[in-house]
């Protein structure tokens, strides 16, 4: 039987870089169906889920208390939204 998600992370902060590649291939695919629900466009969202993937790795410190719950790819989720805007202000 395969690790969950903790004992991969776990894992990967251990060192086995190698060890990221099964949280992508278990969780990309929910990750773009949110990404494309966001974007209505496929490129759009692959590019959403490749950023939030990196960005994933990058903080993965900071997840692996939250695998346990269930929610530690929430706030990738948060990172495929778009940027807020904010209109310019036109001077008076």
């Amino acid at each position: 039987m395969g690790k969950n998600d903790q004992e991969v992370v776990r894992a990967v902060l251990a060192g086995d870089k190698d060890a990221f590649g099964s949280l992508v291939v278990r969780h990309s695919a929910r990750l773009f169906r949110v990404a494309f629900r966001i974007t209505g466009n496929r490129a759009d969202a692959e590019d959403a889920v490749q950023e939030a993937i990196v960005r994933g790795y990058r903080r993965l410190q900071s997840f692996e208390q939250r695998f346990s719950t269930g929610c530690a790819w929430f706030p990738l989720r948060r990172s495929l939204l778009p940027e807020p805007h904010v209109p310019e202000r036109i001077p008076n």
